[in-house]
């Protein structure tokens, strides 16, 4: 378990922190220098999540020296009002690989930070480092690390949330399908709406999972119940999810429960998580489908353990208006990060509220994607919001028919090789 010190002059991040059972958040946030050097005398840390404006009597540099100074050994991460190239070289200097703009850093991309074992890059050593004058260039390219020519998939899990009756199992469902069309990445769609839970339906498949031999009566027969079962049997781990996923052309589903028995007297966080933690295992994108309902206990479950949330609300002015409340809901009251929150508009009609309107309404979120209301499926309404995901594309089919010839020429000039040089062998010495 890593030891944190968070110094931010602001309690959000601190308090996000200790949501996480694999972090040892040590105290609450700090908002002065003197305070982070007079903890790190009396406890041994392993990360410091510093903002680069916190008060005190040392300029930044000098503070990190004094920090690096007692541990060697601590990782910093370092949050930026403003970054120039002469802060950023002196910061690689002393071996800082995390640094992000205050604007930018979500808290999916600290906690990555916090989880990552080695360092990105090497402490560098000053005497490598090229300074040019003049020049936004102010690295020599030979002391950089190069960038790997694979691009490396990054797990998200997004929920997808929003006022009742704006369409949140569609915009699962949508997405979900057409991110399978973009990306060979492996997706999971979990129906959480613990109480009516109906996803299968857009993908028309059976709520009950095949070769399922567990004793569950018929009425509570999905995937979300028969994993719940195996828990309380202590039977459950990841390689049952293929037993108690139904599979699509394109994408996995954890079918929901409709059971008013199992969602008071069976379904609670500690199944949730053990059913997130297997999936993790397996799957690059999980997809939870989820209940307007704030008083399922999933509904907040799934908020907090999301690295997205994707709001989906309609333009009406009602609608905007029970938009409204339930954000500061979530984000006031239950501490949900409100960085991972962003606004999809859903059945956009051109007689309401216009999405500059909307934006205007909801600054502090933005405005990632609108979906018109007209009954047919809009790809590009869709990709537009994917934009806002990392994925790895899938290959077009020339470059997988490259990549076979390059893998067959090789084999097949290795064995040209081995056969001329058998040959030669038993060729005798015309002398």
């Amino acid at each position: 378990m890593k030891s944190i010190i968070t110094a931010m002059g602001n309690p959000t991040l601190n308090q996000e922190l200790k949501r996480y059972a694999e972090f040892d958040v040590v105290g609450d946030d700090l908002f002065y220098q003197e305070a982070v050097i007079d903890l790190l005398q009396s406890t041994q840390v392993d990360v410091v999540t510093l903002s680069s404006i916190l008060q005190g009597q040392w300029e930044l540099f000098e503070f990190i020296d004094r920090i690096q100074k007692m541990n060697a050994m601590v990782r910093l991460i370092i949050i930026m009002d403003e970054l120039d190239s002469d802060v950023k070289c002196g910061l690689l200097e002393r071996g800082i690989q995390d640094i992000f703009l205050d604007d930018k850093v979500e808290i999916k991309d600290i906690i990555e930070a916090i989880e990552r074992e080695e360092p990105l890059m090497r402490r560098l050593d000053k005497s490598k480092i090229t300074v040019r004058e003049n020049s936004e260039d102010v690295y020599d390219a030979q002391v950089l690390p190069q960038t790997p020519s694979k691009m490396v998939q990054k797990q998200e899990i997004i929920a997808i949330f929003g006022t009742n009756g704006s369409g949140k199992t569609t915009m699962t469902y949508q997405l979900s399908k057409t991110l399978a069309s973009k990306t060979d990445s492996k997706i999971l769609v979990i129906d959480f709406d613990t109480l009516q839970g109906n996803l299968e339906e857009l993908f028309g498949v059976s709520k009950v999972p095949e070769n399922i031999e567990l004793q569950i009566d018929l009425d509570k027969r999905c995937g979300i119940n028969y994993a719940a079962d195996l828990i309380r049997k202590n039977r459950f781990d990841t390689n049952v999810f293929d037993e108690i996923v139904v599979h699509t052309d394109s994408v996995d589903l954890l079918t929901g429960n409709t059971s008013l028995y199992f969602c008071q007297e069976v379904l609670n966080e500690t199944i949730y998580e053990q059913i997130l933690t297997s999936a993790k295992e397996k799957y690059d994108f999980i997809f939870f489908d989820m209940s307007s309902n704030i008083f399922l206990d999933s509904t907040k479950w799934c908020l907090e353990k999301a690295t997205k949330v994707f709001f989906v609300l309609e333009n009406d002015y009602l609608n905007v208006q029970k938009a409204n409340h339930l954000l500061d809901v979530i984000v006031k009251l239950w501490g949900v990060w409100k960085e991972k929150i962003s606004l999809v508009m859903n059945q956009e009609r051109s007689d309401l509220l216009d999405s500059d309107v909307i934006q205007k309404i909801f600054e502090e979120y933005p405005l990632i994607g609108k979906v018109k209301q007209n009954g047919e499926r809009d790809e590009t309404a869709y990709e537009k919001i994917l934009e806002t995901i990392h994925f790895v594309p899938k290959k077009k089919w020339t470059e997988k028919i490259h990549a076979i010839k390059a893998s067959f020429g090789l084999v097949f000039d290795s064995k040209i090789n081995q056969t001329i040089s058998s040959k030669k062998e038993l060729t005798p010495n015309a002398n």
